[in-house]
């Protein structure tokens, strides 16, 4: 099974990833929720793989405000002077992660593989068949070992200023993908939440947040997302 794909911007919704003289935030999950069938899976496989950030969603795609990106818009509304409870005016002005938009945000996840949760049991013998990796665990090995170095490369190349990761227990992920030294976290209690954040040598802000709606210390009350989103307006 060839696996360039996963060397791609596979499991990324897009936007604009900016550059170093423009720059941008990215977003970054864990994975794609909702889950995939193998038949879903191959056909995504299977489809055309260019190496190209230039993607996003459609005007349609912005405007769905599911659970994790209405926390999303409400933390990105907050760090630009917007009242949290006026969100969506701040979407349909800016338009984040619009394909060939003019905003200046980029949303992505770790790994490109859609499942319903992180457990490794949701590991299929057909998504194995059709991936090529036996066990979730096989597949997270290969990420760590092979795409995290691709997605360190992006930040040195496109160098985002800000890049917000949401799900706190997966905090030595985002270090080995997005960090280019070995300085630890900082961490700060902000609201009722806590932050770990640490600074690249390239300047790229790489922000741990709390996972959206999460029932054990998510990020989910306005007050704790307004704390957070003024924090973070610090970093840009």
């Amino acid at each position: 099974m060839d696996k360039n794909w996963l060397l791609d911007f596979s499991g990324c919704d897009g936007g604009t990833i900016g550059s170093p003289n423009n720059q941008s935030i990215w977003i970054c999950g864990i994975e794609w929720g909702g889950g995939q069938t193998a038949e879903e899976l191959k056909n995504y496989i299977n489809q055309t793989w260019d190496g190209s950030p230039n993607f996003g969603y459609s005007a349609e795609g912005v405007l769905d405000f599911y659970r994790y990106n209405m926390v999303v818009y409400k933390l990105l509304a907050v760090m630009r002077n917007y009242n949290i409870a006026n969100y969506k005016k701040f979407v349909e002005i800016e338009m984040p992660f619009l394909e060939n938009g003019h905003s200046s945000y980029f949303k992505m996840n770790l790994y490109p593989i859609a499942l319903k949760k992180t457990n490794a049991n949701l590991w299929t013998n057909e998504i194995a068949e059709v991936s090529g990796f036996k066990t979730k665990k096989d597949y997270l090995q290969w990420c760590k070992e092979n795409r995290f170095p691709v997605i360190q490369w992006w930040v040195q190349k496109y160098a985002p200023k800000l890049i917000i990761c949401f799900g706190k227990t997966y905090a030595h992920e985002f270090n080995l993908a997005f960090a280019d030294n070995e300085d630890e976290f900082n961490i700060e209690e902000v609201g009722n939440l806590t932050l770990q954040w640490k600074k690249n040598n390239n300047g790229t802000i790489i922000a741990v947040l709390p996972f959206p709606n999460a029932p054990n210390k998510g990020l989910k009350s306005h007050s704790d997302i307004e704390a957070m989103g003024k924090k973070l307006k610090q970093f840009v």
